[in-house]
């Protein structure tokens, strides 16, 4: 979720970028590239972000790593607490 939003704040610059520089002479043929640059750049982010997760995937099916089962239903247990609490309280 983090790369994602890094990514979507990439292009969130660039926009800003483009917008405010549209009337700037210096850019001869405009700021369109540059909207689709940024998109560009977080859509390169986000597919190192997806390699990345692919090879420690890969590594992981090689080579298995111990599940610790005892950490997992602590963190299940927390997180259905949560979503308990904030259907109790936020809601109102």
């Amino acid at each position: 979720m983090g790369t994602h939003v890094a990514a979507f704040l990439i292009t969130i610059y660039a926009y800003h970028y483009s917008r405010k520089h549209a009337d700037n002479p210096a850019y001869t043929f405009g700021t369109g590239k540059v909207g689709v640059l940024g998109g560009f750049a977080s859509a390169i982010a986000l597919a190192v972000v997806a390699l990345v997760m692919l090879i420690e995937s890969l590594q992981r099916f090689i080579e298995p790593h111990a599940i610790q089962f005892d950490a997992a239903i602590d963190v299940a247990i927390n997180w259905f607490n949560s979503q308990c609490y904030q259907c109790i309280f936020i809601k109102r």
